[in-house]
């Protein structure tokens, strides 16, 4: 992967639906070039997915639910991850190593659907222990873009806020 590859990447991340001609202009290559490359990107897997991002606000959710999942010893993780991805509401249900051996996301309407939900999940053979972080108004796109302060050196606050 070359530098070219990477700055095509940038411009995709940054739009998805940009067209060749108007990424080859502005790494200054031609549109054959780029079209190549994506091509090639897209065979070695490099590229595997375009996405969108949706703001679940505006389509009616008020939060979401981020669960790290404790399960019993010897449980098929396939298994789990199979019943998650198939829950009302579950956007991302993924194997994890560490403390926990599942993740997944809920986004959710009201207080009733999540405590509901919640109550399903835990119920799931399995399933060991949930904890359960929420994350409430401000989620106006997921996956979240990254908050224009993590580009600023410093991480303090008053440095920030000149």
């Amino acid at each position: 992967m070359d530098s070219v590859d990477q700055k095509i990447i940038e411009e995709l991340n940054k739009n998805a639906r940009k067209s060749f001609s108007a990424i080859s202009k502005k790494l200054g290559v031609s549109t054959n070039t780029v079209i190549r490359k994506y091509n090639d990107m897209k065979e070695n897997g490099t590229i595997s997915l375009f996405a969108i991002r949706v703001n679940l606000g505006k389509i009616g959710y008020i939060g979401t639910a981020h669960m790290f999942i404790k399960t019993k010893p010897h449980a098929k993780q396939s298994r789990i991850i199979n019943r998650l991805s198939k829950t009302p509401n579950i956007i991302i249900a993924v194997s994890t190593f560490g403390k926990y051996e599942s993740y997944a996301v809920l986004a959710f309407r009201n207080l009733s659907e999540l405590t509901e939900t919640l109550v399903k999940i835990r119920e799931l053979p399995d399933i060991l222990n949930i904890e359960v972080s929420i994350g409430v108004p401000g989620i106006e796109h997921f996956p979240p873009k990254l908050h224009k302060l993590a580009n600023k050196k410093s991480l303090h606050p008053k440095d920030n806020f000149k």
